[in-house]
């Protein structure tokens, strides 16, 4: 699964097609990907959005401003940096919730079950997450 920001568009491949699909088009500047066991997350200039493997309509998530070129996910949750703060949304949508903020952050953030790791000034920083 990858994007292509000049044109706009999520795809996927896999064994048996003869090329890849185009899952999600006509995005405004698509940038960051994560990709679960059912669904493709991924960013647009202001959108989180996530849309099935198979393809089909993309689903909104959350909006920001701007949105880092990284996001992750755990569980149950879709990670991003925005600014100084890192939030998060459930995979399933609703309101987004802030997990960090007045921390220098850097654009990259990683999460595991337990943690979420991103960039600060000369530092690795880390918080416990639920």
């Amino acid at each position: 699964f990858w994007t292509e920001p000049g044109a706009g568009v999520v795809k996927g491949w896999s064994p048996g097609l003869a090329e890849p699909k185009v899952l999600a088009e006509s995005l405004t500047e698509v940038d960051a990907i994560a990709v679960d066991a059912s669904h493709v997350y991924f960013t647009t200039k202001n959108d989180l959005m996530r849309v099935a493997k198979s393809g089909g309509e993309p689903v909104l998530l959350a909006q920001s401003p701007a949105f880092s070129p990284s996001i992750d996910m755990d569980s149950s949750h879709v990670y991003w940096v925005y600014d100084e703060e890192v939030f998060r949304v459930l995979k399933s949508g609703g309101d987004k919730e802030q997990v960090a903020k007045e921390k220098p952050v850097g654009p990259g953030i990683a999460v595991d079950e337990t943690h979420v790791y991103w960039a600060g000034l000369a530092q690795i920083l880390k918080l416990v997450h639920d």
